[in-house]
């Protein structure tokens, strides 16, 4: 005991003066209190151990090495190292990301408006004729109010060169305006663009109709190359590129209206489509229970396909006989299935027979895909049916015209070879 008491004492002062390391951890030391917590933990876990295999009583065991663990991790999170790294990921990271982010921003949305603006001209020149304007029409009113009150002559022609210099100074005031209205109003849209009218007429003060007229003014003059005021005036789009982005909305948003409105006349349908919706929901519930990564592909692979199924009902409705048994069996099954593999595989127990019925779940998988796969094809038949059927049409009257033979073609194809 004096031995191991020396050796340590002994640790302790290499310690203080020049070693970090020790061999009986294995580990590297910053600060001799970290070293002595350590030890101190190391020796009340191992007592502790002792204890309990000395009085066989196990059960206290795990909570005294969890309760040391907590403590460890508390200090540790007291530590000035974590306070320190606390700060530094709060106060330096962060706000330098999102200078970073704000000037990337702020390039991008520069390089925009190069490409999709011109500046109204003219802004230095009218400063530089308005003020001398302004000064001049000043100067004319004290000369006319001069010669007015002296009862000296002409003191009208001061007047109306006031007035004359400041309807030219009003002009160029004007343009100067224009300029700085224009310059609000690309600020006021986003990187991208986009902007709500509302929202511009907030950030300019101006009211939404001003707004409105100002804008399509721009547009109309070519200051906004591209520029588009849509959705009833309530949004302006600098660019095409967004504006087909709409018409592409418009077409979707017209599309789904017109399928909700058929899903609403046609009960068996919009019955069909819930049923179908509640069975996915089920899948992506079990799914998320299940750790095995190629089940959840798997799974993922028949989400797919039923959702792809259910799109294509709706477009071909008269085709609902065809998924009868699907809504009734298939999708219930496939349920069943992947519950039952949840629950074998949240066991953690592996025999030979279990293992089997796994890989047979998993088999019957690929199977389920395919069917789906097949019974997609069968409602989506129709399409290559039509298709078909114009093909041979079209070819029918090429030949009946004399436009289209066979072995023309034939003989052509051979011909390249």
């Amino acid at each position: 005991m004096r031995d191991s008491n020396y050796n340590r004492r002994n640790f302790d002062h290499d310690y203080r003066n020049r070693s970090r390391y020790d061999e009986e951890t294995d580990s590297y030391y910053d600060t001799y209190e970290e070293y002595r917590r350590d030890k101190d933990i190391s020796s009340y876990i191992g007592r502790s151990v002792d204890d309990m295999l000395r009085g066989m009583n196990l059960g206290g065991l795990n909570d005294k090495i969890l309760k040391t663990v907590d403590m460890a991790i508390d200090e540790v999170n007291r530590s000035t190292v974590y306070k320190i790294a606390s700060r530094a990921g709060e106060s330096l990271i962060k706000p330098i990301y999102d200078k970073e982010i704000k000037r990337q921003k702020f390039i991008n949305k520069n390089k925009l408006l190069d490409r999709l603006t011109i500046k109204p001209k003219g802004l230095y020149t009218s400063i530089g004729f308005m003020v001398p304007s302004f000064v001049l029409a000043v100067i004319s009113f004290i000369v006319g109010v001069v010669f007015y009150s002296l009862s000296l002559g002409s003191y009208g022609v001061f007047v109306v060169g006031g007035l004359m210099f400041t309807g030219i100074g009003g002009i160029f005031a004007n343009r100067i305006l224009n300029c700085l209205n224009f310059k609000s109003y690309t600020d006021a849209i986003d990187e991208n663009g986009y902007g709500q009218i509302e929202d511009m007429a907030k950030k300019t003060g101006r009211s939404k109709n001003k707004v409105i007229k100002d804008l399509r003014r721009y547009i109309k003059n070519g200051n906004f190359i591209e520029g588009h005021i849509v959705e009833d005036d309530s949004i302006f789009l600098a660019s095409d590129e967004l504006y087909s982005f709409y018409q592409s909305s418009l077409i979707s948003r017209e599309k789904n209206m017109k399928e909700e409105q058929e899903i609403a006349s046609n009960q068996d349908l919009k019955n069909l489509i819930d049923a179908c919706q509640n069975q996915i929901e089920k899948i992506r519930d079990i799914s998320a229970d299940i750790d095995n990564l190629d089940v959840k592909n798997k799974v993922l692979d028949i989400d797919g396909s039923i959702n792809n199924i259910v799109d294509a009902i709706k477009k071909y409705p008269d085709q609902i006989r065809i998924l009868d048994r699907f809504t009734s069996y298939y999708m219930p099954t496939t349920v069943k299935l992947l519950e039952s593999y949840r629950d074998i595989e949240s066991k953690g127990i592996s025999t030979s027979d279990i293992d089997k019925v796994k890989l047979d779940i998993e088999s019957t998988l690929d199977t389920i895909k395919l069917a789906y796969d097949k019974l997609l094809d069968q409602i989506s038949a129709i399409d290559t049916m039509d298709i078909n059927s114009d093909i041979s049409v079209l070819k029918t009257m090429l030949s009946q015209d004399g436009l289209y033979s066979e072995t023309n073609i034939r003989g052509e194809n051979n011909g390249y070879k």
